[in-house]
């Protein structure tokens, strides 16, 4: 149901990520700032920690988001601490122990089969409720559009600073991407022109020697 990089650290917390692009008149500052407002908390160093009702009930968890930006995209990891939805999973656990003990196998199924469900949608719902709350407040969306993105890879095709792939500054001494990781072609440029300069001498002598096989032939 979940990546594997979202269960990391599960069942103590629960982590998920918000990736849109950003659009022209985007501020991070000012994002980070509503993010901060809508949870009624400070941030600090693109950090903030809050504390929320988990979706659909209403159990307060604690909330980390860290905003990462780029030239091109924002991304909001969040991190849902589990505590509280593990201690009422054990509560449903207590109660279907209870009625199996007094040999009531139905309701106990029943009990440790809602506390199951109400744990895995509280977790997928509170995520789900998060993450279209971020993507509200950015104003922006996943989805970028072809033509807008087209548009804003020819700025960066023409200038020859930064990457073309997703626009961050280039780092002289570096023949990739620090951002995206792509390969500018610097090394394949110095490398061509050393087979050329190696293969263009004059002469070349070639030495044959017959094998065993050839001398008796002959012979």
């Amino acid at each position: 149901m979940w990546p594997k990089h979202k269960l990391h650290h599960f069942p103590f917390t629960f982590k998920d990520e918000v990736v849109f692009y950003k659009t022209d008149d985007f501020s991070d500052t000012s994002f980070l700032l509503k993010i901060a407002a809508h949870f009624q908390q400070k941030a600090l160093q693109n950090t903030i920690i809050s504390q929320i009702l988990s979706v659909p009930i209403k159990i307060p968890i604690k909330v980390t988001f860290h905003y990462q930006p780029d030239p091109l995209t924002g991304k909001v990891s969040i991190e849902l601490s589990l505590f509280e939805l593990n201690v009422t999973l054990l509560l449903f656990t207590i109660f279907s122990y209870f009625f199996f003990h007094y040999d009531n196998s139905l309701l106990g199924f029943l009990s440790l089969a809602a506390g199951l469900f109400v744990y895995v949608i509280s977790i997928h719902e509170t995520a789900a409720h998060i993450k279209a709350q971020i993507y509200l407040l950015s104003g922006t969306s996943s989805d970028m559009g072809e033509s807008a993105l087209w548009k804003k890879q020819q700025e960066w095709m023409k200038n020859p600073k930064v990457c073309p792939a997703c626009g961050e500054a280039k780092n002289p001494y570096s023949g990739t991407c620090i951002s995206c990781g792509i390969f500018f072609g610097k090394e394949n440029s110095h490398v061509e022109q050393m087979q050329i300069n190696s293969t263009g001498n004059s002469s070349v002598n070639i030495h044959y020697q017959p094998t065993k096989n050839e001398k008796n032939s002959r012979q």
